[in-house]
């Protein structure tokens, strides 16, 4: 009975009711925000109602930086912030700023503009420098964004070193920051995602940077682009193998370069092989391995290379070959049509293929088909087809069409059928550019199938037409070649490169069946 009667004497907050939407409100604080000549052990701040902390050692910012962190506590209606003393520096003043670290005990709303300042000499510093961060790409304020400054003169080269700075801000929803308590001078600032909580940038953290001089008091008019960055390289390494009784071998290999020049090989070598592949999976074929105890893969690239001792195991496939097309019964028409298959490729025979355009039988010689049997494409098949709009098309493949290196031929009749869109199906886009800041590209790029994309370098105002799009919505953006080198600049903090700028369309441009868009867009009055 005591043990029951206990239970049902929890606290909890009582059913039914309005729900409490109102941020916890800060009723005092000692010592007292604006303090001169202290150097506090314990910050306490009083609030109206019962609170929490959430994750404070993220929320909780301290600027200039303390060595030693804080303790913190929560007690009822109060927080309790433990300091060492003797880590303030002298003639300082130090902002603790505590996001939405502080919540109140059954909604989790956050308190709002929370700060407490104080000065460890006579004077407290009263100036302060806004301004805004933007995403590069999308132009959406960056939330969340840790803002360093540093007091002049300061070589960037110590910044991207992980100096430590002098001052930290954040921004909220909209991208917007504001640093306050600044001592009289000048500054350089970086805007980070500090996702290690380091108070520096890292490679591969996002990154924005202002100009070299900042003056305390300052509210920046122009917006900061904030852009990805490379991570470090890895090395590339081959992390495993599987094999199967035809010789086939499936290798992890994650390459995160998709532009690196590979190469892949055996040891010992053989007169014959394939190799393709598949995002973080390479697929090697080779001639005569089937009946070998182990064998070892090379794997180069420029300047580089990685192997792996790999033991051939005798796992017993099907000698079955199976296809997968790669379009949709209602297409658009096509120059030609690629069949993968599970296996690598050796010989096609035309003549057991056949292909009709509504009803009428279409000739297929060898020069129409395309199979690769060395490189990327092992297991590719291309078939010229060459369609017209508004016709329907049947692909036949009989028995024996096509014969896979370890000599499987394909043992069942195959059937295709689609149809492609009439001309009506298809809409127009034209866009007029007035106003350019410069020459750059414009790009149009279907939401839906993010490959078809179209992308035209203009030296100037111009008008651009792309006819027979799909119905859909469609991004439109201009990058601005600003250095006029042909590339579209990404940053590099190390060499103080920001992005080149990048204009769109919020909503991007619907395109409707049988329909012509017309679209002006300029640019005199609008900003990347």
């Amino acid at each position: 009975m005591v043990l029951l009667l206990s239970g049902c004497a929890q606290v909890s907050s009582p059913a039914g009711g309005a729900v409490d939407e109102d941020a916890p409100q800060l009723l005092s604080t000692v010592p007292s925000n604006g303090s001169v000549k202290t150097r506090p052990e314990v910050l306490r701040l009083s609030f109206d109602e019962f609170v929490l902390l959430r994750n404070a050692s993220q929320q909780v910012l301290i600027s200039p930086p303390i060595d030693q962190p804080p303790v913190f506590r929560t007690k009822g209606k109060q927080v309790l912030v433990e300091f060492d003393p003797d880590g303030f520096a002298d003639e300082t003043t130090y902002v603790v700023a505590f996001g939405d670290g502080i919540v109140d005990l059954h909604e989790s709303n956050p308190a709002e503009n929370l700060f407490f300042a104080f000065s460890t000499g006579e004077q407290l510093d009263t100036l302060r420098i806004g301004g805004s961060i933007l995403e590069h790409l999308s132009g959406d304020g960056a939330e969340g964004m840790r803002v360093l400054f540093f007091r002049n003169p300061m070589p960037w080269d110590s910044i991207w070193a992980g100096q430590r700075p002098d001052a930290v801000a954040s921004t909220n929803a909209e991208g917007q920051f504001e640093a306050a308590y600044l001592a009289p001078g000048s500054f350089k600032a970086i805007a980070v995602d500090d996702l290690n909580r380091d108070y520096q940038w890292n490679p591969g953290e996002r990154v924005a940077w202002g100009p070299n001089e900042i003056a305390s008091g300052d509210l920046l008019s122009e917006n900061w682009l904030l852009a990805a960055t490379d991570p470090l390289p890895v090395k590339p390494y081959i992390g495993s193998a599987q094999t199967d009784s035809t010789g086939m071998i499936r290798i992890f290999a994650s390459l995160e370069d998709s532009e690196l020049q590979e190469n892949w090989n055996i040891h010992p070598a053989v007169e014959s092989m394939a190799w393709e592949r598949q995002q973080d999976s390479v697929f090697i074929w080779a001639d005569g391995v089937s009946y070998w105890d182990s064998l070892q893969v090379i794997w180069s690239w420029e300047g580089d290379a990685d192997t792996l001792d790999v033991r051939m195991h005798r796992k017993r496939v099907s000698p079955v070959l199976t296809v997968r097309p790669l379009w949709p019964s209602k297409t658009s028409s096509k120059r030609s049509r690629r069949l993968t298959f599970d296996r690598a490729l050796l010989e096609v025979d035309s003549t057991r293929w056949f292909l009709s355009e509504d009803t009428i039988d279409i000739s297929l010689g060898l020069e129409d088909f395309s199979l690769n049997s060395v490189g990327m494409s092992a297991r590719s098949l291309e078939i010229r087809t060459t369609e017209q709009a508004g016709k329907s098309y049947r692909l036949v493949a009989l028995p024996g069409a096509i014969k896979s290196r370890e000599g499987w031929f394909m043992s069942d009749t195959l059937e295709w059928k689609w149809t492609t869109w009439p001309t009506d199906h298809f809409g127009g886009l034209q866009v007029a550019l007035r106003s350019l800041p410069g020459q750059g590209w414009l790009s149009c790029t279907s939401k839906k199938n993010l490959s078809e994309a179209r992308r035209v370098y203009c030296f100037g105002d111009t008008t651009l037409h792309w006819p027979l799009l799909e119905p859909g919505n469609y991004d439109v953006s201009f990058e601005w070649d600003e250095n006029a080198d042909s590339l579209w600049q990404a940053v590099d903090p190390l060499l103080l490169q920001r992005p080149e700028s990048y204009f769109y369309l919020p909503k991007g441009i619907d395109v409707r069946s049988n329909w012509e868009v017309e679209w002006i867009w300029d640019f005199g009055d609008i900003e990347p």
